[in-house]
């Protein structure tokens, strides 16, 4: 049970992942359940999307400046602090909810437009 609940995060993360297309980078903040799986959103996608992972989101947290791209960040559960600064250094985005085939939320996103 618990080797389908991490596949499911995966396919839930891949599925998000590739609806964002090629237009963003995706940050993944904190410790995700499950591994995240580049492979299968190529899969979907049919092309790789940049995705960094940070430990942490604070004033000075190095996320890489494209200001072609948009961000789209990834909160799990135990990184709602980690929300609250995304919201103070990026205050132009969008909170959203991702929920898995079960209809359980599995995580929280933040999306930031380019600045184009």
């Amino acid at each position: 049970k618990t080797a389908q609940s991490s596949y499911d995060i995966q396919v839930v993360m891949s599925r998000y992942v590739a609806s964002m297309a090629t237009g963003y980078t995706v940050a993944i903040v904190g410790n995700a359940p499950s591994p995240y799986d580049a492979e299968l959103t190529r899969y979907l996608l049919g092309s790789p999307v940049p995705v960094v992972k940070l430990p942490v989101v604070g004033p000075t947290a190095p996320i890489p400046p494209l200001p072609e791209r948009g961000l789209a960040f990834i909160f799990f559960p135990g990184s709602e602090q980690d929300q609250a600064a995304t919201h103070i250094r990026y205050p132009a985005g969008k909170d959203g909810l991702v929920a898995g085939e079960s209809g359980k939320i599995a995580f929280h996103t933040y999306t930031v437009p380019s600045n184009r």
